[in-house]
């Protein structure tokens, strides 16, 4: 059942380019902060130039209800990146300092860091990295450095830097080998006794990485679909497990205590590409999934047969988001179909009837 509600425009900010993914802060510390990624394809200049290229942008916000006014947002900083395809916050500090990964079209995963808290000295680095440099400005024989003490092969560069000035800065740079050029699709982070990144790529495949001791390292990478693995993310209960989706209409499980030789489950109840995944923080079990298929479902992981529902969307779900509160309450965001906040109240088992959708325009 859908209700069209109309909602007052707080503040409108024109990005330039196209914005596909926006996250706020979850670090209780930093809940006012917002950021916000773009991704713009080019075509090129020329008759003979065909091959695109694609430009991003990071902005980050603050956000102040200081009265009606006064605009809430305000914008902190821009950095001019390669496109982005997906932006994830650390769920908890990392020694002390909050962390925001970045998915980018050129095959790399970036971390920045972010201290509201205080503002280190220039020559103070979060991690024990050799080398710190502001976003944009790259050593001249970055090819050839060394990086935490160890050797570093090119296009595989780490690296970290820190918040000054009350600037993001980039603080680790690592690009995801696939055995191809592809971008990396999208990330998902926690933290156990490390913290923890999946990530997945255009080539399929999706790749386990560790930050520890000021050290990014690779834990296990693998084949996980036939096309673009659009989506990976981390289950919220249980760290060891990690669902994937791709192009291929698939939906994957897989537990890093038994290797990614075999998934634990396959699901082909998406018609068409997975590009959303997001783990109920509230109620364990609870999985939400959001395809090209314009349909999202709700499962419960211990049966992953059938889908707990259904719900039409009207455009392709391209991110889903639990409410940090609100068990009940999901977001959607759609392609050209705005957004939609989904009561799941009846598939969770609180009460009968089917899932609302409330239709924001």
């Amino acid at each position: 059942m859908a209700w069209k509600s109309r909602t007052r425009n707080l503040q409108v900010f024109d990005t330039e380019l196209s914005a596909d993914t926006v996250e706020w802060c979850p670090v209780s510390a930093s809940n006012d902060v917002l950021v916000c990624g773009t991704y713009q394809l080019e075509k090129g200049a020329g008759e003979g130039d065909a091959t695109p290229s694609r430009t991003g942008r990071l902005y980050l916000f603050e956000f102040r209800q200081e009265g009606s006014m006064i605009p809430p947002l305000t914008e902190l900083q821009r950095l001019d990146t390669a496109a982005i395809l997906d932006l994830k916050w650390c769920h908890v500090p990392v020694s002390g300092h909050t962390v925001l990964g970045m998915a980018a079209a050129t095959g790399e995963l970036q971390l920045y860091t972010l201290s509201g808290s205080q503002l280190l000295a220039a020559d103070v680095v979060v991690y024990t990295h050799e080398y710190v440099y502001p976003v944009g400005r790259r050593p001249q024989s970055a090819d050839s450095e060394q990086c935490g003490g160890g050797s570093r092969e090119a296009g595989s560069v780490i690296r970290l830097v820190h918040w000054k000035n009350g600037q993001l800065w980039l603080v680790c740079l690592l690009r995801i080998k696939s055995g191809s050029s592809g971008h990396v699709m999208s990330l998902s982070l926690v933290s156990s006794s490390d913290v923890r990144v999946v990530c997945s790529d255009s080539a399929g495949c999706v790749s386990v990485l560790s930050l520890a001791e000021g050290a990014l390292t690779s834990l296990s990478q693998w084949k996980a679909h036939d096309f673009e693995a659009w989506i990976s993310a981390f289950s919220y209960w249980d760290t060891q497990l990690i669902y994937s989706g791709g192009d291929d209409c698939k939906l994957k499980g897989w537990d890093l205590r038994v290797g990614p030789s075999c998934p634990t489950f396959t699901s082909k109840g998406h018609s068409m590409g997975v590009c959303s995944i997001h783990s109920n923080p509230h109620r364990e079990h609870i999985l939400a999934t959001g395809s090209y298929d314009e349909q999202v479902l709700l499962w419960d992981g211990r049966n992953m047969r059938q889908p707990l529902s259904e719900s039409p969307m009207g455009g392709g779900v391209w991110r889903l988001k639990w409410h940090p509160t609100h068990q009940h309450l999901l977001l959607a965001a759609c392609m050209h179909n705005d957004f939609h906040i989904l009561n799941c109240q009846p598939a969770l088992g609180e009460r009968d009837g089917n899932i609302w959708c409330y239709f924001f325009l």
